[in-house]
């Protein structure tokens, strides 16, 4: 029954948007995502002739507006079942399954100007898609099928900002996971939360710097706490026409887990030390040849742990990254293969070209290639796990409406799939709609 009475109070919500005096200075958004893919060969047995087939979809509205002058609010809301309005096939439950058909993705007050900052607190979307380090939002392409489209960490805490002239200075705290979620709380406290500082400074128009420390905080019941710092510095701009980015982390910290995944196998022990380092670097080159041709290239490292008996964790880690390099190993994901979002123990490359015609000038063509390797192959019969070969076309109708069509195919090292080293290959098309 109480989830009829929020239901009913979601609807009278919107519908009292007729109200100018409550919903002052109203403002709506959202997008709806389609993605429609064939993966074959995922066991990298051909003869096997395997294939997968699936369409996903993704609905996402917002909402936000003034509560007075100094405070905002935003609401954001999606559609996450596949079946729009069934249960994997059965008859609805009304009462049961319509409220968990939908997705809160923010619920926020943003108080503007509070002592010359703006503080946003609630469930809220941090980061920006493709971090190194921490990024907390929808899934954006290329998207991972095991997670679907609709899978989205959101924060639950605080976030500040403050800006001037030529300084950006942000901050962030707030939940990661919650362990005890009724009360009383029956087991050992295994929270997780997040502390951040952010500060950037425009040191000329085309040099930007920043410098970043992050904790990640977990709880280990009455033992000490496992806390993950990551403190470290970025560059971007441009010089002679090069587009050009580079950032460079390093963890530090204590491992009280007793265990940790580093992508190749655990380190065991507690009161280890976070020790790992990870690099990114990217620059990018356009020409304007009647039409517009772009180069890119990227390097991406993080460091493995070589010996898992030591009081170190030499691997590194971000916070909440999401880094996912190419279509099958970031987004799709690989069997066998780390495919996880972040460089623990992986060094990869990629170098690629896009090709936007003049005419038609909505249509622009890219290809990229990309090469994956364990950083340590400590304890491991390959030293390599294969490269990949992606190709978009995109059609983009609006800043607002697109279409892509892609492909992709990744061929394993053939110490990596030692039985079977067929290639995996995927051929999709995603349509994506902001409003």
């Amino acid at each position: 029954m109480r989830k009829i009475i929020g239901i009913t109070a979601v609807l009278a919500f919107a519908t009292s948007i007729a109200s100018a005096e409550l919903l002052k200075n109203f403002k709506y958004d959202g997008n709806i995502d389609v993605n429609a893919y064939q993966v074959r060969n995922a066991d990298y047995n051909e003869l096997a002739a395997d294939k997968v087939n699936d369409a996903q979809t993704r609905v996402v509205l917002g909402a936000g507006f003034d509560l007075n002058d100094d405070v905002a609010t935003k609401l954001t809301i999606a559609k996450i079942d596949e079946k729009y309005g069934t249960n994997n096939g059965a008859p609805e439950d009304i009462e049961n399954e319509t409220i968990n058909e939908f997705a809160f993705y923010e619920g926020y007050l943003n108080i503007k100007g509070l002592m010359g900052f703006d503080h946003k607190l609630g469930r809220q979307l941090y980061g920006n898609p493709g971090d190194l380090l921490v990024y907390y939002g929808p899934l954006t392409w290329p998207y991972n099928i095991g997670l679907g489209l609709t899978a989205t960490p959101a924060l639950d805490g605080y976030s500040g900002y403050w800006k001037h002239e030529k300084w950006d200075i942000q901050g962030v705290l707030g939940k990661n996971t919650e362990s005890c979620t009724i009360l009383p709380c029956v087991g050992p406290d295994t929270d997780q939360d997040i502390f951040g500082l952010i500060a950037k400074y425009d040191l000329k128009e085309d040099i930007k710097l920043a410098g970043f420390v992050y904790r990640r905080n977990t709880q280990v019941g009455a033992t000490p706490n496992d806390h993950l710092d990551v403190v470290g510095v970025k560059a971007n701009g441009n010089f002679k026409g090069f587009d050009y980015s580079a950032e460079v982390a390093k963890n530090m910290g204590r491992n009280n887990t007793g265990g940790i995944n580093t992508g190749l196998a655990a380190a065991p022990g507690t009161n280890n030390k976070y020790e790992g380092m990870g690099y990114l670097v990217n620059v990018k080159y356009s020409m304007d040849i009647a039409s517009t041709l772009t180069f890119m290239g990227e390097y991406a490292s993080g460091s493995g742990d070589d010996n898992y008996t030591d009081n170190k964790v030499s691997a590194f880690m971000g916070v909440q990254p999401d880094y996912r390099p190419g279509i099958l190993w970031g987004g799709y994901g690989l069997t066998g293969a780390a495919g996880f979002a972040g460089i623990t123990n992986l060094t990869t490359y990629n170098l690629g070209a896009e090709y936007v015609f003049s005419k038609p000038e909505k249509l622009s063509l890219a290809a990229k290639h990309y090469n994956f390797a364990p950083t340590e192959d400590f304890g491991l019969t390959y030293d390599t796990y294969g490269t990949e070969l992606d190709f978009t076309a995109t059609w983009k109708h609006s800043n607002n409406v697109s279409v892509k069509a892609y492909y992709a195919e990744f061929t394993p090292d053939s110490k990596f799939q030692a039985v079977n080293d067929d290639a995996t290959n995927i051929l999709g098309t995603s349509f994506m709609v902001k409003f």
